[in-house]
């Protein structure tokens, strides 16, 4: 079942975030403005 993947903001710039790439363990995205990397996992 997919998910949609809603646009998440950066906690450090309020950035817009969009999703890298998806792996088994859960997923990574990254701040386009500042450029941090957020890891989520699967819950």
């Amino acid at each position: 079942m997919k998910r949609e993947v809603k646009n998440m903001e950066c906690p450090n710039c309020k950035g817009e975030i969009a999703e890298e790439q998806q792996g088994n363990e859960g997923n990574f995205y990254h701040c386009k403005r500042c450029g941090t990397v957020i890891y989520r996992r699967h819950g």
